[in-house]
């Protein structure tokens, strides 16, 4: 039996304040670990722990790049990954509403979505910090801000804020968590469009494409403004897949 007609039997025997209370004790747990090591874990490692600090050669072409402004910011790249599948999810239960004039399992299903995204992009944001951290990769414009003492990448005289940022390169956390979103979206959009009409017309395929592609404009983006190294965005790719 597929995830979707279990919650709809399931849910049909609820009212709908027993629905909002069986959510609340089925999935409270669930929320609660989100929160600690999907959002305060991650923000206690990015306020408070310092990445590992590299030597890097003051004539190294590879860390000599110019310090330029994003072409996909990270409040951009945050909410796109978070309100487009969200956006669908919505739309997609509404549609099923107004066909069958049942909302109770329409909750049940979007709150399941919902909490798998969070899980799937908030997961890889914790564990891209922590590769981040360990790594310490200077990005493409690290020598740039750093401003070396006595010759030294050790110790940086510049702006402190963008030398600590200018040391976590490894891997790209606009890439692993636009393909962590990505992802999700398509394996949804599959499930959707089997479920509807048991099997797949030539459209579907070219929709499946988008938000790959989309994730994967955000890739390339990161290594047009020098803020990655190619092979950080196959690796920020390969763990938001994962």
């Amino acid at each position: 039996m597929s995830s979707s007609s279990s919650l709809g039997i399931c849910s049909s025997r609820y009212s709908g304040k027993q629905a909002l209370t069986y959510l609340k004790d089925a999935y409270l747990i669930d929320w609660f670990t989100l929160g600690v090591f999907g959002v305060i874990f991650p923000f206690i490692l990015k306020t408070s722990v310092h990445p590992y600090r590299r030597q890097v050669a003051l004539d190294d072409p590879q860390f000599s790049h110019p310090f330029l402004k994003d072409i996909v910011s990270t409040q951009v790249c945050t909410l796109s990954s978070l309100l487009i599948p969200c956006l669908v999810g919505v739309i997609v239960e509404w549609r099923w509403v107004r066909r069958t004039k049942r909302w109770i399992p329409a909750i049940f299903n979007l709150h399941i979505f919902i909490l798998g995204l969070l899980e799937a992009t908030l997961c890889t944001v914790t564990i891209t910090e922590i590769l981040k951290l360990v790594a310490g990769r200077p990005r493409p414009y690290f020598l740039s801000v750093c401003e070396p003492i006595n010759g030294s990448t050790i110790n940086c005289q510049g702006n402190a804020a963008q030398i600590e940022e200018a040391r976590k390169s490894f891997p790209s956390g606009h890439t692993s968590l636009a393909f962590a979103a990505a992802v999700y979206l398509t394996l949804y959009f599959i499930k959707i469009f089997w479920l509807s009409e048991g099997f797949y017309r030539n459209w579907h395929l070219w929709l499946l494409l988008v938000p790959l592609l989309l994730a994967s404009f955000v890739g390339v983006s990161r290594t047009m403004d020098y803020h990655h190294h190619f092979s950080d965005i196959v690796a920020g790719a390969w763990l938001g897949t994962v």
